[in-house]
C-alpha cells in the first residue's frame, strides 16, 4: 500500500535555520518535565543552598587565617582551618548526593521527552512520514534528545550552584568593603556586552550542527536500508560520496560552532584577568595607605574567584545550553506537531453495535494527497455485508487511496466514508480499526518470533488458534521445515524469510483477527505459484460470509470477487461481475484481462 499520488519532500519544517521557540518557552517546557521529580529537586536545591553557604564562609575563614598568621596567632589559624576543613568535608558528601539525584532527575527527564516524542510519532498520520526522511525523524528522537542529556544531568546543577554562590557572595563583598566590591564588578558590563554580541551567532551555529547531524543520520539510514540495491548496481562509490559530503558538512558546522565558543570563552577569561588585576592594584594601594588588611584582600580574591568561576562555567554552560535547547526545540516541534487526522472526543464518539459483517460506503468522496491534485473524484461506492469486491485499474487510478481512506490514514476533502452506516470520522480509531484487517503488498514483520508476529494485534489468541489459521492457509507446511518452527526469530527486515513466506505470515496475522472487513491490497503479488494456489484455495473458503475488498491484478484473485470495480483517474468507469465485464469486448477490464492472458 503505497503513498499514491503523494509528494515526497525533504523540506522538513523542523529543519529550519533558526529555532522555532523562544528561550523562555523552551526553559518553561523543560522545567515542566523536571518538576515531575519534586523529591530529587528539593534535595538538589537544599544541597545548592548549603554549597552556597560554604562558598560564602570559606573565603572569609581563609582571610581571617591570613590576618592571624600576621599576628602570629597559631591557635586561631588552626581553628579557622579546622572549621574550613570540616565545612568542605560535609560539602563533599552533600555534593555527592546532589550529583546522584541530579543524574537521576536528568535521566528520567530524557526518558520522558524521548517517550513523548515516540508516542507522538505513533499518533501522526502517514502524511507526516511521507514528507520526511526516516533518518531525520530518527535523529529527533536520538541525536536531539541526546544533546539534552549532558546539559540536564551535569551542566544545570553546576550552573545552579554557581548562581547561588554569585547571588550570596555579592552582598557579603558589599558588607566587607563596598569600594573594593565596585572595582570587582566593574568588568561585569563588558561580560554582558560580550554575551549579547555573541548570542545570536552562537545560537545559529548550534542550530546548524543539529541540522547537519540529522542529515548524517538520514544518509546512514538510507545507506544501510538500500545496501542490497547499492551493491547490486555497483554504486558504492556514489553512496560513499553522498555520506562523506554530509559528514564533511557536519564537521564544518561543528568546527564553526566550536570556533565561536572558543573565542567567546577566551574573551571571558581575558575580562576575568582584567578584573583580578584591577582588584589587586586597588587593594594594594589601600593596604599601603593602611585602609585595608592583607587578609581582607585575600578574602576578596577568593570571593572574586568564587564570583568568576561560575561565570566561566556559565560560558561553558551557555555553549552547552545552545546545543541542548536547539535539540529540545526540534523534539518539541515533533511533540507539538498537530495530528491531521484526529479521533473524535470520547464523549462525542459513536459506537458500532453490530458484531457481524459490516458495510462500507463512499459517498461523493473527493480526495487528494495535495489539495489541488485530486486522486479520487466524487467517488460513490458501497460494499455490502458479506460481499467481496475487487478493485482494479491502472497504476495511479486511486486504488490504494481507497484503502487509506477506509483505514482513516487520511480524511477526504469532500464527501464521507461510512462503516456500518456511521461516518468513520465519528468513530474512535480503536472502535472500527479493530474490526478491520489489511494485508498489503509490502509485508512488514517485527523483530520477534513468527508466532508473535502472527499474534500481533490479537495478543489473546492461543498458540492453537495461531497454528489452526496457519494450517488453513498452508503456512504450517513451511513451519515444519524450520528447526524452531513457530518460535523462529524473524531477523531485522525479515531477511531470513522469502517474500512469499513473509506475505503468508501477514495473511495469517490478518485472518486471525476474524475481521468484519478484510482488505487485500495487492496481497498476493509476492507469492510464488505454488503458495498462491494454496492460498487461493484457503481464501475461497475463508471469504465466504465475509466482507472483503480486494485490490489486485492477478486474475486468480479477482475471480474470487462477487463484484469488480474498474477505476480510472479516480472515477468508477466499469462495474459488474467477472462475466459481465468480460462481455464488454471494448471494455477496459476485458482488455486488461486479455492482455494479461496473452502474457501468461
Amino acid at each position: 500500500m503505497g503513498y499514491a499520488g503523494g509528494v515526497f519532500s525533504t523540506a522538513d519544517p523542523n529543519e529550519r535555520k533558526y529555532r522555532k521557540y523562544s528561550d523562555r518557552i523552551l526553559v518553561k517546557r523543560l522545567a515542566s518535565y523536571m518538576i515531575r521529580y519534586r523529591r530529587s529537586l528539593v534535595l538538589v536545591f537544599s544541597s545548592l543552598i548549603f554549597t552556597a553557604a560554604v562558598g560564602d564562609v570559606g573565603p572569609y575563614l581563609l582571610g581571617i587565617s591570613v590576618n592571624d598568621m600576621y599576628a602570629r596567632n597559631l591557635l586561631a589559624v588552626i581553628s579557622s582551618l579546622a572549621i574550613y576543613f570540616a565545612l568542605y568535608t560535609v560539602n563533599y558528601a552533600t555534593d555527592n548526593r546532589r550529583t546522584y539525584h541530579m543524574q537521576l532527575l536528568g535521566q528520567n527527564v530524557i526518558r520522558d521527552i524521548r517517550r513523548d516524542g515516540f508516542a507522538k510519532l505513533q499518533e501522526l498520520s502517514p502524511s507526516y512520514y511521507s514528507k520526511r526522511e526516516t533518518g531525520r525523524i530518527m535523529s529527533y528522537i536520538t541525536n536531539d534528545v541526546d544533546a539534552l542529556s549532558d546539559f540536564v544531568t551535569f551542566q544545570i546543577p553546576q550552573v545552579l550552584a554557581g548562581i547561588a554562590v554569585i547571588v550570596s557572595v555579592i552582598p557579603i563583598m558589599l558588607f566587607l568593603n563596598p569600594s573594593l566590591t565596585l572595582v570587582s564588578l566593574s568588568v561585569v558590563p563588558a561580560l554582558v556586552i560580550l554575551t549579547l554580541a555573541f548570542q545570536g551567532r552562537i545560537q545559529t551555529s548550534f542550530v546548524e550542527t543539529r541540522r547537519k547531524i540529522a542529515l548524517v543520520t538520514s544518509k546512514l539510514q538510507e545507506g544501510i536500508s538500500g545496501v542490497r540495491v547499492t551493491q547490486s548496481l555497483v554504486n558504492e562509490e556514489r553512496v560513499n560520496e553522498d555520506f562523506d559530503s554530509a559528514n564533511a558538512e557536519n564537521l564544518q558546522a561543528n568546527l564553526r560552532a566550536n570556533k565561536l565558543t572558543s573565542l567567546f570563552n577566551s574573551l571571558v577569561q581575558v575580562i576575568e584577568a582584567c578584573g583580578i588585576a584591577l582588584v589587586i592594584w586597588y587593594g594594594t594601594t589601600r593596604i599601603m595607605s593602611g585602609d585595608l588588611s592583607v587578609g581582607l584582600l585575600v578574602s576578596f580574591l577568593f570571593y572574586m574567584n568564587a564570583f568568576f568561576n561560575p561565570i566561566i562555567q556559565l560560558t561553558t554552560f551557555y555553549n552547552s545550553y545552545q546545543s541542548a535547547v536547539t535539540g529540545l526545540d526540534r523534539i518539541l516541534q515533533v511533540i507539538d506537531t498537530p495530528v491531521e487526522v484526529r479521533a473524535p472526543e470520547e464523549r462525542m464518539a459513536k459506537k458500532i453495535y453490530s458484531s457481524k459483517a459490516a458495510s462500507t460506503e463512499f459517498q461523493n468522496v473527493t480526495f487528494g494527497y495535495e489539495p489541488n491534485l485530486p486522486v479520487l473524484n466524487n467517488l460513490s461506492l458501497r460494499v455490502n455485508p458479506n460481499e467481496v469486491v475487487a478493485i482494479v485499474g491502472p497504476t495511479g487510478a486511486g486504488k490504494s487511496s481507497i484503502v487509506n481512506l477506509i483505514l482513516r490514514f487520511y480524511d477526504p476533502q469532500e464527501g464521507s466514508v461510512l462503516f456500518d452506516g456511521v461516518d468513520i470520522r465519528e468513530l474512535e480509531f480503536a472502535e472500527f480499526r479493530k474490526r478491520l484487517s489489511v494485508v498489503s503488498q509490502d509485508p512488514f514483520l517485527f523483530l520477534s518470533t513468527i508466532m508473535e508476529n502472527i499474534r500481533y494485534g490479537t495478543e489473546d489468541a492461543t498458540d492453537e488458534e495461531v497454528v489452526s489459521i496457519s494450517k488453513k492457509i498452508g503456512l504450517d507446511d513451511f513451519m515444519k521445515w524450520l528447526p524452531m518452527g513457530y518460535n523462529t526469530i524473524v531477523n531485522e527486515s525479515a531477511t531470513n524469510l522469502s517474500m512469499g513466506q513473509k506475505q503468508m505470515i501477514c495473511f495469517a496475522r490478518a485472518l486471525l483477527r476474524e475481521p468484519e472487513l478484510l482488505i487485500l491490497d495487492e496481497a498476493t503479488s509476492g507469492l510464488d505459484p505454488v503458495s498462491e494456489v494454496k492460498l487461493q484455495s484457503a481464501l475461497q473458503e475463508m471469504l465466504k460470509d465475509r466482507t472483503a475488498i480486494v485490490i489486485a491484478h492477478r486474475l486468480s484473485t479477482i475471480r474470487l470477487a462477487d463484484r469488480i470495480i474498474v477505476l480510472e483517474n479516480g472515477r468508477i468507469v466499469e462495474e459488474g461481475s467477472f462475466d459481465e465485464l468480460m462481455a464488454l469486448r471494448d471494455g477496459i477490464f476485458s482488455k486488461m484481462y486479455l492482455m494479461q492472458y496473452k502474457i501468461s
